[in-house]
């Protein structure tokens, strides 16, 4: 039987000791799965180092962890682009079942497949400079529900959606997107 998921976590300044602590957490890995009759699958294992610097060259340059992009930079571009082609495909069925639906389905519809996409992890993502780009396919979204005006304030739409930079903000105590 395979494990899946697990997660392993240490930290150094200098990447040769990282390396090597990495690399001794892997052997301790293996043989607790192996005394609990369990496999690591290694065609799924992913290394990926978080640093600021310009190129560590080791690990991946992002891997997915419970449904959130992390990458080396933490800079949340590729998780931002992964929900954004998810909140593109599901404004084009917003559209495409505004004629044959009422605004109570429509805001249903929203909620199931937009807010939801949003509001998870935007604690994490939230706050970054890529995030505007979401923010902005979430006001095309309330739009279209509300048969506003493309340039028309969403606030006015009267859809009772708080918007997704505002939520940030009620997650950590007050500090939403500016």
């Amino acid at each position: 039987m395979y494990a899946d998921d697990a997660t392993f976590i240490s930290s150094d300044r200098d990447l040769q000791r990282l390396a090597m602590t990495v690399r001794a957490i892997e052997t301790r890995a293996e043989s607790w799965y192996s005394a609990n009759r369990l496999m690591l699958n290694r065609d799924k294992t992913q290394k990926i180092v978080f640093s600021t610097a310009s190129d560590v060259g080791a690990g991946v340059p992002d891997a997915a962890l419970l449904g959130v992009v992390l990458d080396s930079k933490l800079c949340w571009s590729s998780h931002v682009e992964m929900v954004r082609r998810r909140l593109s495909s599901h404004i084009f069925l917003l559209r495409q079942i505004k004629r044959i639906t009422t605004e109570n389905v429509q805001l249903s519809v929203y909620f199931a497949l937009i807010h939801s996409q949003l509001s998870y992890g935007v604690v994490l993502w939230g706050n970054s400079g890529a995030a505007v780009r979401l923010f902005r396919l979430q006001k095309r979204s309330v739009r279209i529900v509300a048969g506003a005006a493309p340039r028309e304030s969403c606030r006015r739409c009267g859809c009772a959606v708080v918007p997704a930079a505002e939520a940030i903000g009620t997650h950590c105590g007050g500090r939403g997107a500016s």
